[in-house]
């Protein structure tokens, strides 16, 4: 890290919301990191293919409902769970910040 960096890097995330029938997008930031360094240098080729991993999983869960290794989580690699567990706050904090652009929106 740079600790002389002016400004720290946040990571912030589209979000679409419905207003009067249109669709609109905005962002949200996770307010709870930061870092002061170019987010790519922290991404190693393990993280990024963790990510994929997760994704294609979802996608695959989402169609079938069943789970790339198998309901039982202790039996899930420890690092695939970390990153399920990542993963799923983040998106559950895009969702939450989504939902609350559409009702303030609609007041």
């Amino acid at each position: 890290m740079d600790p002389s960096a002016s400004r720290p890097w946040k990571p912030t995330y589209p979000i679409h919301f419905e207003d009067h029938g249109h669709l609109e997008q905005s962002s949200y930031p996770i307010d709870d990191l930061e870092i002061n360094e170019c987010p790519r240098a922290i991404i190693t080729p393990e993280s990024d293919r963790l990510v994929q991993l997760f994704g294609s999983a979802s996608a695959v869960a989402g169609e079938t409902s069943a789970t790339v290794y198998g309901p039982v989580l202790s039996e899930w690699p420890a690092r695939m769970f970390d990153a399920s567990l990542v993963i799923a706050g983040c998106e559950s904090e895009r969702l939450t910040a989504q939902a609350a652009k559409e009702r303030e929106r609609r007041h």
